[in-house]
């Protein structure tokens, strides 16, 4: 997911809920702040009103993906051959 130019990846949507849960605290407490993703993020993005933006985007986004999975569990999804690598699927959610 891409907000304002710095790029989150998640492997669930429990992962961007909970990501949004702490992006949305009035102070995030140094527990929190020492998470690796909390870390790596860009000053311009800890600002309180860009967290406050971005915990809503994860949200809308994580909402969105939910309601969308049934019909991207049926896509086929290719699986390179000889390469030693899984399937990869890559979809893009509409909100």
């Amino acid at each position: 997911m891409e907000f304002d130019g710095f790029v989150f990846e998640f492997i669930s949507t429990v992962e961007m809920l909970d990501s949004a849960s702490v992006l949305e605290r009035r102070l995030v407490d140094p527990q929190a702040s020492h998470r690796r993703w909390y870390r790596k993020l860009p000053a311009s993005v800890k600002a309180k009103h860009s967290r406050g933006r971005a915990a809503a985007f994860l949200r809308k986004v994580a909402s969105a993906y939910e309601e969308q999975l049934p019909d991207l569990i049926t896509t086929p999804t290719p699986v390179p051959q000889g390469h030693g690598i899984g399937p990869i699927s890559a979809a893009e959610i509409r909100l």
